[in-house]
């Protein structure tokens, strides 16, 4: 009986041996920290500005003061003056109504603010209030051009003349070769605000050829005339529908001094 129980032990230590060599040395699968979370880099805010002009409205002669404030920005840019820094104030002396373009540079891109000073061109009173008839022999060259000389206007997205505008060109051709034969003019070739200003300038630089090769062939010397083109830049209206848009698509006579 003693090697019955002898025999039970010694089979029963084999069973807990295989027992604890199936599940007693099994290794345990290690647990991986969990990945950090996400960085997010902050994006840079965009530049912002306000030009403002004291006053908006000038007599000939008279000057406004421009002052921007930005934010974000390390350069403050005024077209056709010059750098400044991104808050303070210049004085200008317009000749002409303008309007006036504050470009403001930062990390996080640029904007741009306008503003338009108006000036009102200053006259004199005739004494007696009935007007004598005009002795156009008086005149200077300067009053022929300012009075008689017109701008003409193109379709959206066009720079070919249209019926209207060749009519016009016509009339000043003929006051270019017969009242003012020895003036030189400049033409300017302007566009509305849609665009991009790369594409405007273009396509003022071709209204402005267009005019000129017009004239041209009416018999005015190309040497008399100068073209440039400002695209959006100087609206003759701040207006943005399609009233103000069509004024502002325009081809500009300037008399060269």
């Amino acid at each position: 009986m003693n090697r019955n129980v002898f025999r039970l032990g010694v089979f029963m230590v084999l069973v807990l041996a295989v027992l604890f060599g199936m599940f007693g040395c099994k290794k345990r699968t290690p647990t991986l920290p969990p990945p950090p979370p996400p960085t997010t880099e902050l994006e840079t805010p965009a530049p912002t500005i306000q030009l403002r002009a004291n006053p908006e409205i000038v007599n000939y002669g008279e000057s406004s003061t421009l002052s921007w404030a930005s934010t974000d920005a390390t350069e403050v840019v005024l077209k056709n003056i010059g750098k400044f820094t991104p808050e303070g104030s210049t004085v200008v002396t317009p000749t002409e109504s303008t309007t006036y373009t504050a470009i403001a540079y930062g990390p996080g891109g640029m904007t741009r603010s306008q503003v338009r000073v108006t000036v009102v061109q200053k006259t004199e009173t005739i004494t007696p209030t009935t007007v004598p008839p005009v002795d156009e022999q008086a005149l200077s060259d300067e009053e022929i051009f300012r009075t008689q000389i017109k701008d003409v206007f193109f379709d959206f997205d066009k720079y070919n003349l249209t019926p209207e505008a060749d009519t016009t060109l016509r009339q000043n051709a003929e006051i270019l070769r017969t009242k003012i034969p020895d003036v030189r003019i400049i033409i300017e070739g302007h566009c509305d605000e849609r665009g991009t200003s790369e594409y405007n300038l273009a396509l003022g630089d071709k209204r402005a050829n267009s005019v000129r090769d017009f004239l041209v062939a009416q018999g005015i010397a190309a040497s008399r005339i100068r073209t440039i083109s400002y695209g959006e830049e100087r609206p003759f209206d701040p207006g943005h529908n399609e009233e103000a848009w069509a004024k502002n698509r325009r081809g500009h006579f300037v008399l060269m001094k």
